[in-house]
């Protein structure tokens, strides 16, 4: 019982990624990018850093 559940588990999980999942893969590379964008500058905790102790080099 133990191997059926885990095969029919597994097809499910397979499906539910192959299909399910991909509905809002733009959506979620859409927003991988921009959180990278955002965080080429060194993201919030450089803005924080900078606000604190300032900009300047």
């Amino acid at each position: 019982m133990i191997a059926e559940l885990r095969d029919m588990l597994s097809v499910w999980l397979f499906n539910h990624i192959r299909n399910d999942d991909k509905a809002y893969a733009g959506q979620v590379r859409r927003y991988l990018d921009e959180f990278a964008r955002s965080q080429a500058g060194g993201g919030w905790i450089a803005a924080a850093l900078k606000r604190l102790f300032g900009g300047g080099a």
